[in-house]
C-alpha cells in the first residue's frame, strides 16, 4: 500500500476554515490574526484598494462602507466577492497580484490621487512603491497584525510531506526561519508572483507555481496535480 504524503498549507486558521480538498491535506497556521485597537482618520477624497478579505471585513466593522467612493479596488476575486455582497462594485485586475492591481488603479484613477490601502502590518508594500513611483499619494492603514505561532514541532509530526502551499511572502519567510531550510527540497506551490519569487530566492527550487486566484481554486488545482495515491501527475 502506498503511503500518502501530507500536502500542507499555512494560512491563519481564521482564513483557512476546515475544508478537506483531497487526501492528506493539512493546514498548520503560522500566524493568528489580532485586530488593532486604533483606527485613523481617513480623508474623504481618497480611493480605496483592498488586498484581503480580512482587511475589508475589519474595515467594515470599524467604520462601515459609506465612505468608500467609486471606483474602489480589490486585489482578487475572493476580496471582490465580499465587497460585492456588501453593496460595492470593486474593480478587480485580470491577474490577481499587486503589480496588476497598481496598473488597474493607474488606468481608473486620476494621477496624483490619494490611495488608501487597508491591510496588516506585515503586508508587502510592493503596491505602494509602484503607485508612488507613478505619481500617486499612498497611505496604509493597519487594521490588524499577525501573532506568530510555533510550527516546527507540528511539521515534525507529519511524515512524509510531499507538498506545501504558500499564500504570501510573509508565510514563506517565517516558515523558512522556523524550519531553518529543512524543507527546501519539497515540492512547493504559491499564490502570486511575489510569493513565488520569495520561495525561489530562499532556495525552494522544486516549485509547481499555481499562480493567482482564490485559495479554494488553488487547492483544488494542486490536488488535481496529485492523485489519490499521493503521486504527482
Amino acid at each position: 500500500m502506498i503511503e500518502i504524503g501530507y500536502l500542507v498549507s499555512f494560512r491563519p486558521q481564521e482564513k483557512a476554515g476546515d475544508r478537506n480538498y483531497c487526501n492528506g491535506v493539512m493546514n498548520i497556521p503560522i500566524f493568528s490574526i489580532v485586530e488593532e485597537e486604533n483606527f485613523p482618520n481617513i480623508p474623504e477624497d481618497a480611493y480605496f484598494a483592498f488586498t484581503s478579505t480580512t482587511a475589508f471585513s475589519i474595515f467594515k466593522k470599524k467604520r462601515g462602507i459609506n465612505g468608500i467612493r467609486e471606483p474602489c479596488f480589490a486585489v482578487g476575486r475572493s476580496t471582490g466577492e465580499i465587497m460585492i455582497r456588501n453593496g460595492l462594485n470593486p474593480v478587480i485586475p485580470r491577474i490577481h497580484d499587486s503589480m496588476s492591481l497598481a496598473e488597474t488603479i493607474s488606468n481608473r484613477v486620476p494621477l496624483g490621487s490619494h490611495i488608501i490601502i487597508p491591510s496588516n502590518s506585515m503586508h508587502e508594500i510592493v503596491l505602494d512603491h509602484i503607485l508612488e513611483s507613478t505619481g500617486f499619494k499612498v497611505s496604509r492603514i493597519y487594521l490588524y497584525h499577525y501573532r506568530t505561532l510555533e510550527i516546527s514541532g507540528e511539521m515534525e509530526k507529519l511524515n512524509p510531506i510531499d507538498g506545501m502551499v504558500f499564500t504570501s511572502p510573509g508565510e514563506v519567510r517565517e516558515f523558512h526561519r522556523q524550519t531553518e531550510g529543512k524543507y527546501t527540497g519539497i515540492r512547493v506551490h504559491s499564490i502570486g508572483r511575489i510569493t513565488a519569487n520569495e520561495l525561489m530566492e530562499l532556495g525552494y527550487e522544486n516549485a509547481g507555481i499555481v499562480g493567482n486566484g482564490h485559495f479554494d481554486e488553488v487547492m483544488k488545482k494542486v490536488c488535481q496535480e496529485r492523485n489519490n495515491s499521493g503521486e504527482w501527475i
